[in-house]
């Protein structure tokens, strides 16, 4: 008896894009190797437990009062855009709030939101108008994060006294409104591994990914976790796998 290898191909589907699917390889195998079967489609790659959004901060944006008055300031930082790090710049003047303007006595909510060129965007909580209870419930309120950006982190107002509070005009530091800045959370790239896999991209000409030799990791290190930027997409997995034949 002599140990051989056998090759197992399977072809999956991911019909969602931005959605994370995994998939479990059998405890004999040995290495694989990805391909990914759709021209100019970008896929996410990770071989360690945890699931994570495609796009997520890197470092701390530092959110906080600009030194023009009713902006928000950013530090310098770094954010994960469709599987690139993106160096975000600093900007000391802050970027103004938009949008309605909210009640004395009521909260609102703001997410600034970064995409792959650099440009710092402000979105508002639907409801800002009206005014929410709550800091929790005015965050509540933001709208989903577009899948090509991530976010910095949201800033929440009350306005104590002084009438409205008027995004854009009311400086921040004045006393009158209360502000919370409230950075996005972190994510350490080494607990969160994703690589990418570009098809017909400059990364790798043949579009396949040899993952090297995973014999020796167990449970959960072997689970391929995996996420799409287009709908519909076919990954090809090939693994080989140790079996005893006989001659």
């Amino acid at each position: 008896m002599s140990l051989g290898h056998k090759m197992h191909v399977d072809t999956l589907i991911m019909p969602l894009a931005n959605t994370e699917y995994s998939y479990e390889f059998p405890d004999d195998v040995e290495r694989f190797r990805i391909q990914l079967r759709d021209a100019a489609k970008t896929l996410h790659i990770a071989t360690k437990a945890g699931k994570v959004g495609v796009n997520y901060l890197i470092t701390a944006s530092g959110l906080d009062v600009g030194t023009t008055k009713p902006n928000v300031a950013n530090d310098a930082c770094t954010v994960s855009i469709a599987g690139s790090r993106v160096s975000i710049s600093a900007v000391a003047a802050g970027t103004p709030l938009a949008g309605s303007n909210v009640p004395q006595q009521t909260h609102g909510a703001w997410r600034l939101q970064v995409g792959i060129n650099d440009t710092i965007d402000v979105v508002e909580a639907a409801d800002n108008a009206t005014g929410y209870a709550s800091s929790d419930l005015a965050i509540a309120g933001l709208p989903v994060l577009p899948k090509d950006h991530a976010s910095l982190g949201v800033v929440t107002v009350r306005q104590n006294q002084g009438g409205d509070f008027v995004p854009g005009t009311t400086d921040l530091d004045s006393g009158i409104p209360i502000v919370l800045y409230i950075d996005a959370d972190l994510k350490d790239e080494e607990d969160y591994p994703y690589m990418t896999l570009f098809a017909g991209g400059v990364e790798n000409e043949d579009d396949i990914y040899e993952m090297g030799d995973i014999k020796a990791n167990s449970g959960v290190e072997r689970t391929l976790y995996f996420s799409v930027l287009d709908d519909t997409q076919f990954l090809e997995i090939m693994y080989w796998t140790g079996r005893r034949r006989g001659h």
